[in-house]
């Protein structure tokens, strides 16, 4: 079985879908508990791009995600970075569905 075919990648994304309706919910009342939960599914997405595996990119010559998305290092930093910002979870939300995304293309290529 591909390593990223949507049955072995469901454990890391399922987390994310499980909670993402309830933190946007927290953003919008502004509850202190949405740090929390931010930063437990920011934990759930590095997961899922160490599971992915690296590769070193041909042109900056450094190991990368495989399934990190374009900009998805600055993305990433600037999530954890303004954690309180409505922002971080809108950009977070974006890194994991575009992730799900390269999954998938990557299970058709691999």
């Amino acid at each position: 079985m591909n390593r990223f075919s949507k049955d072995l990648l469901k454990p890391y994304f399922e987390p994310w879908d499980n909670v993402k309706e309830a933190i946007e919910q927290m953003y919008e009342e502004n509850n202190p508990g949405k740090i929390e939960q931010m930063e437990q599914s920011i934990q759930q997405y590095i997961q899922l791009l160490e599971y992915g595996g690296t590769e070193i990119n041909d042109l900056t010559g450094k190991n990368e995600y495989i399934l990190l998305p374009l900009n998805g290092s600055e993305r990433l930093e600037f999530i954890k970075k303004q954690i309180h910002s409505r922002y971080a979870f809108v950009q977070l939300s974006a890194l994991f569905d575009e992730t799900r995304k390269k999954a998938a293309r990557l299970s058709v290529t691999h």
